[in-house]
């Protein structure tokens, strides 16, 4: 578990795993629909409508379900075509997994 409440959701969970020689951080956040503060409703706005979050200042990719339950955050420290492949490939099953 890690905190959550700095972007408005009820939980939040971090991966820390290697891909190739990379290391691949997924954050997954889950929000309670129906107890949403004002932050809540903003952040899970910006994730659907502009496919990013201002967190600290800076503009990170961020992916939803169609629910609006909950958010994916994926960071891959290394660049290229395969790490770009992959992480399409996370979002996509993200995304399938949670119906959207």
């Amino acid at each position: 578990d890690m905190s959550a409440d700095f972007i408005g959701a009820a939980k939040g969970k971090q991966f820390c795993f290697t891909y190739v020689d990379g290391t691949v951080t997924v954050e997954l956040y889950e929000y309670d629909l129906e107890n949403l503060s004002d932050k809540a409703k903003s952040y899970l706005e910006s994730a659907k409508t502009a496919k990013e979050l201002d967190i600290l200042g800076k503009a990170v990719p961020a992916e939803i379900n169609a629910e609006g339950k909950f958010i994916m955050i994926v960071n891959i420290d290394k660049a290229g075509e395969s790490f770009d492949a992959y992480k399409a490939d996370l979002v996509k099953n993200f995304t399938e997994f949670l119906g959207k």
